[in-house]
């Protein structure tokens, strides 16, 4: 796979020394985009690198062959240069993602050059959040506004130029090869190199950003742009402890126990992964536990549509099956070196489970003799072909001191009477928390609605002006529950969020609520007003959602749009008929696999 970008970008003029990473965007966003990454990315490649071996990909040089001029091993300097993959030696080993299994690698001469990692913002419509092209990675510009999200996405597509592009899934089917332990690598790495740079701590999820978090979080480091302590023996929460005994269904989901650790990141990957598990629980209830895109190996059957493969099963249920298995060698160091050795061993080619797993069992011998992968209840074939949650979930409790807030902030605003509740609720300030925390928080009152209405305008009256104030994350989750309870006095807060932003992850989400319940015709006025700046994929894909409520077959018309605005009746009539065709790439409507949820990096 490759990519190519064209457009009006800039990148600084000084680049930081020694930095194999570059940052692009237009001029306008350049500066917000410098200050937030300048010198970060070079830190989580190195401890990457650490982690998992060098990295693959840089320029090469490709032409025509001249007398003279550099060389290596004996060969001559080609004269014109391009980008592509990592030079290995004298010549080019090329295999790129999607590579056909067992194919030899194509050798092309080449001249060395120093590996790039690049970053790209692209417009708010761009599809996805991000895009792990070798060299050159794509992120959507939209999530520059939540630090703590911009800093995940990134390490997470850093991961993938050793877990998806080094070494890349064979199949669709097994999108979890990628995904999975992209997200295991991205919590190591993410764990590693937590702490402060620059005197800049990465803000929370309020008004102010970096400096209001700075004062506000000085009991816990924040998650920074990137500075790693050498030598500091830092591990992926719940990294140690032995596998869990005992079998049988029943105990499911098991929970896999850590001794403690006294790394800082803990508590912040820790936040993380329960937000990503919430969520994926979260995904399970809407779909069903029978539901096939929940089995790590999906068949590609007759009704499975193949975009549905990009969802939190792919992402945290892989998670949890890697992280497993670092569980069984007992020590994340080892399994870091099997992932390393793994990673070597099958660099641009491409693999299926088979081949991690018995690289595994091969590497950890004494696990082959006690026959790890048959273990009751855990059988590796049933982590990879049984549908339903994952089979053992680490344990976050390392996070408490970031999780346990959440949860009594939660209690109070759904304990009765309401009067004493709210007014302890109040006394807690969550404008100085972390974007996790305040996103999990939103989640858990998401998950209750429809709220009593007296709850609605209290929580409104005491929060709706702040979070107005933050990210995009935290709005579209306040916004969401706005709809939900048909709160019509925030609703031009909605109005106002829809006409500002582009991207599917922002949009979706609104409008399945908007539809599903009594402001169908709202959503119509608002999607006439803005479909011109959408994207013609997601144009199409809210089409859908709103020819549920136009009668039978019917597709949104600029007329049906004018009329929604002024009629809501015709709006609120259900379809009687079946929705149309997806396209292959379309999200279902109503599908219940919500972009917001699965914050869609490849």
């Amino acid at each position: 796979m490759s990519g190519l970008g064209a457009g009006g970008w800039s990148a600084p003029a000084h680049p930081l020394p020694c930095d194999r990473s570059r940052v692009w965007a237009e001029p306008c966003l350049l500066p917000t985009a410098t200050s937030k990454l300048s010198g970060a990315v070079e830190q989580w490649l190195s401890a990457a690198e650490r982690l998992y071996g060098p990295y693959l990909w840089g320029r090469y040089v490709l032409g025509l062959w001249e007398p003279g001029g550099c060389g290596v091993g004996g060969q001559k300097a080609p004269r014109r240069e391009a980008l592509g993959s990592r030079v290995g030696g004298p010549r080019l080993t090329w295999g790129g993602r999607g590579a056909r299994r067992g194919a030899g690698p194509l050798r092309v001469p080449a001249c060395a050059a120093p590996g790039r990692y690049d970053i790209v913002f692209l417009p708010p419509s761009f599809p996805i959040v991000a895009m792990e092209n070798p060299c050159l990675t794509f992120i959507i510009s939209s999530i520059l506004e939540s630090d703590e999200f911009l800093v995940i996405d990134v390490i997470h597509e850093v991961a993938h130029s050793w877990f998806g592009n080094a070494v890349t899934n064979a199949t669709w089917e097994e999108m979890w090869l990628s995904e999975g332990l992209a997200t295991y690598a991205q919590r190591r790495i993410t764990t590693e190199t937590y702490g402060t740079a620059h005197g800049r701590p990465l803000g929370g999820g309020g008004p102010g950003g970096a400096a209001r978090a700075g004062a506000a979080q000085d009991a816990e480091p924040s998650l920074a742009p990137g500075v790693w302590a050498p030598g500091r023996a830092c591990v992926q929460p719940g990294s140690r402890g032995s596998a869990p005994q005992g079998s049988g269904p029943e105990q499911w989901p098991r929970v896999l126990r850590p001794a403690p650790c006294p790394c800082p990141g803990a508590a912040f990957t820790c936040l993380e992964t329960a937000f990503r598990l919430d969520a994926l629980h979260r995904q399970m209830k809407l779909l069903g536990e029978d539901s096939p895109v929940s089995k790590l190996q999906v068949k590609l059957e007759p009704g499975v549509n193949p975009s549905h493969l990009m969802n939190l099963f792919t992402y945290e249920k892989g998670y949890c099956f890697v992280y497993y298995l670092s569980q069984l060698c007992g020590d994340p160091q080892r399994f870091d070196d099997f992932l390393r050795a793994y990673v070597e061993k099958y660099k641009f080619t491409s693999v299926v489970a088979q081949d991690l797993l018995d690289s595994f069992l091969a590497f950890f011998p004494e696990l082959k003799e006690q026959s790890v992968d048959c273990r009751a209840g855990l059988e590796f074939e049933r982590w990879l072909n049984a549908t339903g949650p994952p089979l053992a979930e680490p344990d976050l409790s390392q996070g408490s001191s970031l999780t346990r807030p959440v949860e009594a902030l939660f209690r109070l605003w759904t304990a009765e009477p309401l009067d004493q509740a709210a007014a302890s609720a109040r006394a807690i300030d969550i404008s100085k928390w972390r974007t996790f925390q305040t996103a999990l928080f939103l989640d858990r009152l998401l998950d209750g609605s429809p709220l009593p209405q007296e709850v609605v305008m209290s929580l409104s009256q005491c929060y709706s002006s702040l979070l107005d104030s933050m990210n995009a994350e935290i709005r579209i989750r306040w916004l969401q529950i706005v709809v939900r309870n048909d709160y019509y006095p925030d609703l031009h807060r909605v109005r106002r969020f829809l006409e500002s932003q582009m991207s599917r992850m922002y949009t979706l989400p609104l409008y399945e609520d908007l539809c599903t319940g009594a402001l169908k015709s709202f959503a119509l006025e608002v999607f006439y007003q803005t479909q011109g700046r959408l994207h013609p994929n997601l144009r199409r894909t809210i089409q859908q959602i709103l020819s549920q409520g136009l009668g039978p077959g019917a597709e949104p018309s600029a007329e049906q749009g004018a009329a929604g605005a002024d009629s809501e009746a015709a709006a609120d009539s259900e379809a009687a008929a079946d929705t149309p065709a997806l396209l292959l790439g379309d999200e279902a409507p109503g599908s219940a696999i919500s972009l917001r949820d699965v914050n869609v990096s490849a």
